[in-house]
């Protein structure tokens, strides 16, 4: 792409701010441009947010009918899945995928529940409630 050709669409993503993309200039050499945003980058931010709440709904009623752990409902919230949750804990992949579930939710240890908490953002005895 160009330096001529690129977009300059406000997304509300980016929250006003710009950021730098590299496109090349008249003479054929790269060069650091600011842009406010790219309509397709824009909609696809905004369908992810769409997808995880989707996901958090389901994973609410989940919950409620026993088939599910509230630590998945609060890795949909922040928009983690299982891998990134489990190297942001310090876990391997298959024990968070056991804490999702909800016997090995109930499982969890005082110690791996404070863990879960500092990486989610909330208090240990908040991890059961999902609202």
């Amino acid at each position: 792409m160009r330096t001529t050709d690129l977009e300059t669409h406000d997304s509300t993503l980016l929250s006003g701010q710009r950021r730098v993309v590299y496109a090349l200039n008249d003479a054929g050499q790269y060069q650091g441009v600011h842009s406010a945003g790219w309509e397709p980058e824009e909609q696809a931010g905004l369908d992810e947010v769409d997808w995880f709440d989707h996901l958090r709904t389901e994973c609410r009623a989940r919950i409620k009918q026993g088939l599910d752990s509230p630590l998945r409902y609060h890795m949909y919230r922040l928009r983690l899945d299982e891998s990134l949750l489990a190297e942001a804990v310090g876990l391997w992949s298959w024990r968070v995928r056991r804490h999702l579930e909800p016997k090995g939710f109930a499982a969890l240890s005082p110690a791996l529940r404070e863990r879960y908490a500092r990486v989610l953002g909330m208090a240990a005895q908040d991890l059961d409630r999902c609202d």
